[in-house]
């Protein structure tokens, strides 16, 4: 990791004192911008990329986590149609040099399942016991910093945002490091939705529903770039909302339309995405209202030092949940800038013990407290071992105080 980091750090060593600068310029305009929560950063203009590509991951050994399965599937229109029971594997760098968490053998993984009730075998995190169903999240569940139920609301808002991709196809073009080369198999990952043009809605010629309907507008989400590479990718996968639980009467699925930004070196990639749900929109605004609310008026004034880093995921392709840790590692990158809500953010990598699995990437990894809220935000995208795990490229708010470790 130290390796890799000091490679990407060389890279911009010559952005280092316009990035001070910026730092002290900004410091004053970010405090009046605390009560906002990050996971509304996804518009063009709050996104960089150099456009680089490189072999970060082989270099780090990490394990890149999503989980493959060999059952036919298809995805057309934003269906999901899953065969019989089969098998999956944590999915890395075939190479016998690396150090690979080994495949597993698993069954009753789909809709109907549930990560405890049906006993997935898991080399990683056997038993799962420090996996909380998001349905069952309770103050006694967090850091002893955090143990009110205005955290628990605040990470329930969130997960309304996280949806369980299903991919059916593997790109040819996609690239070695990414380590799914003539892998033909489903995947399954986890993303965020954000609302991006969602509420312009559009005619929709599709022979789902009858003719003359009509379809959300772009809605985009973020996940890890090995878990959905290019156009052809995105397709072919199908997104799924409110997966919270063995009752999948409540899901709503969309559909991937296209990738709209892809950082392979730093393994991030968002795709524009549509669904026939056109009260979904109202749904996920609504969230992002109640979470701004929340953070303003029951969290922002009692806010703490202490950090603490939670992910909400869906390990091997099951029902949400969520996992707490401590951040290790936060290493900044570029130019600090302003969105278009007036927060100041800068890009960042994230380096943690959260517990994760195959399922994990591409997950929302949500760093809270910190003289904030929400002080970092990143995809889950690997595993390094020894219970260090390391993300995507994210966001993290400009330094203003100093932080404790949890």
């Amino acid at each position: 990791m130290k390796s890799a980091l000091k490679y990407l750090s060389k890279q911009n060593k010559h952005k280092s004192q316009q990035q001070k600068s910026q730092h002290q310029k900004l410091q004053l305009q970010t405090e009046g911008n605390r009560h906002s929560d990050m996971n509304f950063v996804c518009s063009d203009e709050d996104i960089e990329t150099d456009g680089q590509s490189t072999q970060l991951h082989n270099k780090i050994g990490s394990v890149f986590e999503c989980v493959i399965d060999s059952n036919p599937i298809s995805v057309q229109n934003g269906m999901c149609l899953i065969g019989k029971t089969g098998s999956a594997r944590s999915i890395g760098d075939d190479t016998p040099s690396q150090n690979l968490i080994p495949s597993n053998e698993m069954t009753n993984r789909y809709s109907q399942s549930d990560l405890h009730t049906n006993l997935v075998p898991c080399i990683k995190h056997p038993g799962h016991e420090r996996f909380i169903p998001i349905i069952k999240l309770n103050s006694y569940h967090f850091p002893e910093n955090f143990q009110t139920e205005s955290w628990v609301k605040l990470i329930r808002l969130k997960a309304v945002d996280v949806v369980r991709l299903v991919v059916s196809c593997t790109s040819k073009n996609r690239p070695e490091e990414l380590s799914l080369t003539n892998v033909k198999d489903v995947r399954y990952g986890t993303g965020t939705a954000f609302l991006y043009k969602m509420d312009k809605t559009e005619q929709c010629d599709c022979t789902v529903a009858t003719a003359g309907h009509s379809v959300s507008g772009l809605f985009r989400v973020m996940t890890a770039s090995h878990v959905v590479f290019d156009d052809e990718e995105a397709k072919n996968t199908t997104v799924e909302f409110f997966y919270d639980s063995a009752d999948t009467s409540t899901v709503i699925r969309g559909w991937g339309v296209r990738v709209c930004h892809i950082d392979v070196m730093r393994n991030r990639s968002i795709i524009e995405c549509q669904t026939h749900d056109l009260n979904l929109c109202q749904r996920l605004t609504h969230a992002l209202k109640e979470r701004n609310h929340l953070i303003a008026k029951e969290l922002e004034p009692h806010i703490v030092s202490v950090l603490t880093s939670v992910i909400i995921s869906h390990p091997h392709g099951m029902c949400k949940q969520v996992t707490f840790g401590k951040l290790k590692e936060m290493k900044e990158y570029g130019v600090a800038r302003t969105t278009k809500e007036g927060v100041m953010l800068i890009d960042c990598m994230l380096t943690y013990d959260t517990p994760t699995c195959p399922g994990t990437g591409g997950g929302p990894v949500n760093v809270i407290g910190g003289g904030t809220t929400c002080y970092a935000f990143a995809p889950h995208c690997a595993s390094k071992g020894n219970d260090e795990n390391i993300s995507g490229l994210g966001w993290t708010r400009v330094s203003l105080t100093p932080i404790e470790p949890l």
